[in-house]
């Protein structure tokens, strides 16, 4: 049997799974899938070592700062910061798990869920869908207005991608999932609802456009070709600020 931890690369719209997708990453910083299906990412995936003991004979306690700047989620030795104010658009390869990490989101850190394919029943405020449609900076300034935290959902086509342009010159930030591309197709089918030629056209036209690499946004490698989704909590690691823990020594 292999001593090591399996390496689970397979082809997607943006290539081979492998080196780190974040534009900009440090060469030494690999992600693979191991063999539960877990991404694996420095530096999220250290662990905390252990404090010593004292000369008291007790450890140290590892305080949880509060933040002014946003939420403090533990993750290792370092904290990923949920900031309190941050509007995110999430798109990608259909059925890779957008909507499913919203809703973590939205469960977790008090996001507001936007599934803006889904009008009325996936929009917090239904009004706004015509502002939506008339101008992206004026639905981005209101609904900063009515929310801190604010998650858009949209498989965007191609021929809008002007309008992404528009919402990213307002502080948007494109959040691209992409994955195993017949593992999506497989899930896609699975859930039903639309035809499968909505699938293969919007995959066609992603990679036609030269996705995700054109866009220079953060790549989520969200679906392996074994079937397993990235934990929300690995996702969160890429897209969010990193922070060292502090630590107070209490005495």
């Amino acid at each position: 049997m292999p001593s090591g931890p399996r390496l689970d690369t397979f082809s997607s719209s943006s290539g081979t799974f492998g080196p780190a997708l974040r534009p900009g990453a440090a060469p030494g910083v690999l992600r693979h899938v191991t063999p539960r299906g877990m991404e694996r990412c420095d530096p999220c995936s250290r662990r905390t070592p252990r404090p010593q003991k004292s000369s008291t004979g007790h450890r140290p306690r590892i305080e949880s700062p509060q933040s002014t700047q946003g939420t403090y989620r533990p993750f290792g030795h370092e904290r990923i910061v949920i900031p309190k104010r941050s509007i995110i658009l999430l798109s990608g390869i259909p059925a890779t798990g957008k909507s499913t990490f919203a809703r973590y989101l939205a469960r977790e850190h008090g996001f507001a869920h936007y599934d803006l394919e889904c009008y009325p029943r996936g929009w917090p405020h239904p009004g706004l869908r015509g502002t939506w449609e008339a101008s992206r900076p004026a639905f981005v300034a209101q609904v900063r207005q009515l929310n801190d935290r604010i998650a858009l959902d949209w498989g965007f086509p191609v021929n809008y991608h002007s309008w992404v342009e528009e919402l990213e010159s307002h502080g948007v930030r494109l959040i691209w999932f992409d994955g195993d591309v017949a593992r999506a197709r497989k899930v896609f089918v699975k859930r039903g609802g639309l035809a499968v030629a909505d699938f293969d056209g919007q995959v066609k036209a992603v990679l036609e456009a030269g996705y995700p690499a054109s866009l220079g946004c953060v790549v989520v490698p969200a679906l392996a070709a074994s079937g397993a989704f990235l934990a929300p909590r690995r996702i969160e690691c890429m897209i969010f600020p990193m922070k060292r823990r502090r630590r107070r020594i209490r005495g």
